[in-house]
């Protein structure tokens, strides 16, 4: 699974709007889990990135079990799998698909026709990237 346990959103209202929080000097600390799961840790849903992101986010050890993280912003939090989150950034860095343009669909094209070993759909980040946007959406 890419994530275990459900999304939690932590926001501010204010006049009936979600109010942006960004940049906090102490960190707020709340716990996603009851109960840590290996190989899991504390992201966030970036709404720039379309992706999971742990930029700003810490987890927090303590004795009794639990996956707590550690936050300098507030926005919907989930335990997400480090394999993906690591691999997903990676493929951000390196693929640049500009999919919502005629280069970037006639890129897309040439992925899935496979030109040699440019196989986009033999891509991992290919499959993550599309279980996060069908299930995380």
């Amino acid at each position: 699974q890419a994530m275990v346990g459900k999304p939690v959103g932590i926001n501010l209202g204010a006049g009936g709007a979600f109010v942006k929080v960004s940049g906090l000097q102490d960190p707020i600390e709340f716990k996603l889990l009851d109960a840590a799961v290996e190989g899991y840790t504390c992201a966030f849903w970036n709404e720039t990135m379309l992706a999971w992101d742990n930029t700003g986010v810490t987890v927090l050890y303590d004795n009794t079990g639990a996956l707590r993280c550690a936050t300098t912003h507030l926005s919907v939090f989930g335990a997400v799998l480090k394999d993906i989150l690591a691999g997903f950034q990676q493929a951000l860095v390196c693929n640049n698909v500009n999919a919502v343009n005629s280069e970037g669909m006639a890129r897309l094209g040439e992925g899935l026709s496979c030109s040699g070993d440019n196989c986009l759909w033999k891509n991992p980040a290919f499959y993550i990237y599309w279980f996060l946007v069908i299930f995380q959406a």
